[in-house]
């Protein structure tokens, strides 16, 4: 049986680096500049044959681990099942932007930055695969664009980040009705959630790309 872990995680970051202490360059790699003021370096993995209308975008975990070229072979073969496959190196991670302002390391920053990459492929929604720290972010994003999201998948996931904050400004706790307070712990999000975690004690294994939703298709 598997579980689903949830762990803490941070919610300011900094920059990463190889162990070099450069970023790791990577086969195919190419650059956005997103109107957030963030450059983010990205590989696509083009769909085979006819690509279907919604995306996958990878959101790797740290924050600050992109681990790209295994994510991108892993990840990439998804396109056999005719997905274009986007993953992508989150702000001051890999061979993206570092930020002047080490305060801008923020949830919200992250949480921009994934909506500016889903305008820029220019799908109506995506469907997000996040791992540790990127399931974080995948739940931070879509409390802020749940029309957005088709399916998520949370690859032993970190935990839910419930300071993410819309416009108002508010946490999103702070957006909910006592009633739905209550039913926070097991009503389900619009979008399908698959989790995908390990047996405590154990180490985290990589989820099967035969994984299918809870109504039997793949995905």
């Amino acid at each position: 049986m598997i579980a689903v872990i949830l762990a803490s995680t941070l919610a300011v970051f900094g920059p990463s680096a190889g162990p070099s202490g450069s970023p790791e360059p990577v086969s195919g790699q190419e650059l956005w500049d997103l109107p957030t003021g963030s450059r983010l370096a990205y590989v696509k993995v083009p769909a085979a044959g006819t690509p279907k209308p919604t995306p996958i975008v990878y959101l790797h975990g740290g924050p600050g681990v992109p681990e790209t070229v295994e994510s991108v072979e892993y990840f990439g073969r998804l396109a056999q099942d005719g997905y274009d496959v986007y993953v992508y190196e989150q702000v001051g991670a890999g061979n993206s932007l570092r930020l002047a302002d080490p305060t801008r390391y923020t949830v919200e920053q992250n949480v921009e930055d994934l909506e500016a990459v889903r305008e820029q492929i220019g799908a109506e929604r995506v469907i997000l695969i996040g791992h540790s720290w990127g399931s974080t972010l995948a739940g931070a994003y879509m409390a802020k664009h749940p029309e957005r999201v088709k399916k998520v998948v949370f690859s032993s996931p970190g935990a839910i980040y419930w300071g993410a904050t819309g416009a108002s400004g508010t946490g999103i706790l702070d957006r909910l009705s006592p009633a739905q307070r209550r039913r926070a712990g097991t009503a389900s999000p619009t979008p399908p959630v698959h989790g995908v975690g390990a047996h405590a004690g154990q180490p985290p294994r990589r989820p099967s790309l035969r994984r299918r939703s809870g109504d039997g298709r793949p995905l």
